[in-house]
């Protein structure tokens, strides 16, 4: 094989690695590292380890500066803001990691709906909660309190009555 078809390979193979980024998937991905290791092997069988092993290394060492430059350029450049959700844009969109809603339902009592092994359902200020204990089992009926609040889940505990 001549080495102008070599160079291509590696060319065309890291081209589409590239392209990966803007469309994901995969295969396109693997597509091009298979074009990249296939050149490198035909490099080693048509002129010897002597130039296919510098080849493999320059590829591998090549491949990885890309990556670092990418993980430290691309999420800051202009496509890397468009196509990734940032802090910022998702509060102004609407959207927080814990429904506000629940938060506020910390302290708050209630009463199991359901057995509650360790999940269940409550009533909590009359609404129905998907609630977990903090890992026992209580009774279907039994006073509860909101204890935590993390995510979607609601943490309760049976309430001490006087």
């Amino acid at each position: 094989m001549s080495p102008a078809f070599i160079a291509g390979l590696i060319i065309l193979g890291f081209l589409l690695c590239v392209i990966e980024i803007f469309v994901p998937g995969g295969v396109i991905g693997i597509t091009g590292t298979l074009l990249v290791v296939s050149a490198v092997i035909a490099a080693t069988v048509t002129y010897g380890t002597e130039v296919g092993i510098p080849l493999g290394f320059a590829c591998l060492a090549a491949g990885m500066v890309f990556f670092a430059l990418w993980l430290r350029y691309f999420p800051r450049s202009r496509m890397g803001r468009l196509i990734s959700l940032s802090t910022e844009a998702a509060r102004e969109a609407g959207f927080t990691s814990q429904p506000s809603e629940l938060l506020a339902l910390i302290g708050k009592t209630g009463v199991a709906l359901t057995e509650l092994r360790p999940a269940g359902v409550a009533t909590i200020e009359g609404r129905r909660i998907d609630v977990v204990t903090d890992g026992g089992f209580l009774d279907k009926g039994t006073p509860i309190r909101v204890e935590e609040v993390s995510g979607n889940r609601v943490v309760v505990r049976a309430r001490e009555t006087a």
